[in-house]
């Protein structure tokens, strides 16, 4: 097989006004990709790879630290705000600049992160200093995390990629011993969720969202979230030792 060779082909093909003459198939082929899926996988694990990243190691404790208000919520925009730049705004400037951006979100405590249809018991969570992050994505509900969990960022000019980035995580949890079953955007052990995903399309490409779970306290989650739980929430810890450090190294493992 030669993927730069394929890559070219697939430039070739994209660049011609008629295509009818251009057999893209058969000239896949002939570069060992029949099967077009593994030749789009290659291709998105070479781009990872020979990428210029941006990596910023973070906590949404440190984050909401920047603009604490009284009731404990703290909105992204103003989070990530820097002058009159928003975050998606300075996410899609690196970008323009040939940048990809990767945010590891570790929490050092429990912390909530509050989606635009997220309902959750805001007098429990001031009450014992539980912070919580008004997501500015999406319709997602309520998220729990705590100090063993990990959140990811990936915003990359790259679009269309979810199920791919989903793939790549489940196979590093693989590698690390963790058996697991795609499911959708989910992650999935014995039933149990331990990894949820959602992206954003923006006008310059797009970001990746993924909650992976170590550890679950459901009783915790119920006392927070008053929506009720639609898959029965699981940790990799379940069934696993191992740590977040050796998951993020492994997704550290993609990158140049």
């Amino acid at each position: 097989m030669s993927l730069e060779k394929a890559m070219q082909v697939e430039k070739e093909y994209l660049a011609l006004k008629d295509t009818k003459d251009f057999n893209f198939n058969y000239q896949m082929g002939l570069h060992g990709y029949k099967d077009l899926e593994q030749y789009h996988t290659e291709k998105f694990d070479w781009f990872l790879k020979h990428s210029d990243f941006i990596v910023q190691r973070t906590s949404p404790q440190s984050e909401i630290a920047l603009c604490r208000t009284n009731t404990g919520i703290a909105t992204a925009s103003n989070i990530y705000s820097n002058e009159s730049t928003d975050y998606i705004d300075r996410l899609g400037k690196a970008i323009k600049h040939g940048k990809q951006v990767l945010y590891i979100f570790e929490p050092t405590g429990t912390c909530v992160y509050v989606g635009q249809g997220g309902d959750y018991n805001e007098k429990f969570c001031v009450s014992n200093k539980i912070v919580a992050m008004q997501l500015f994505y999406g319709t997602g509900g309520t998220i729990v995390a705590n100090e063993n969990d990990l959140g990811l960022c990936f915003a990359l000019s790259e679009k269309n990629q979810m199920p791919r980035l989903t793939k790549k995580i489940g196979n590093a949890l693989r590698n690390l011993g963790v058996e697991n079953e795609v499911n959708g955007n989910d992650i999935m052990i014995k039933g149990g969720k331990i990894v949820g995903g959602s992206d954003v399309i923006t006008e310059w490409g797009t970001m990746y969202f993924f909650q992976i779970s170590f550890k679950v306290d459901v009783e915790l989650i119920s006392k927070i979230s008053y929506k009720p739980m639609e898959k029965t929430p699981a940790g990799i810890n379940d069934i696993s030792d191992i740590k977040r450090e050796d998951l993020i190294k492994e997704i550290l493992s993609w990158l140049p």
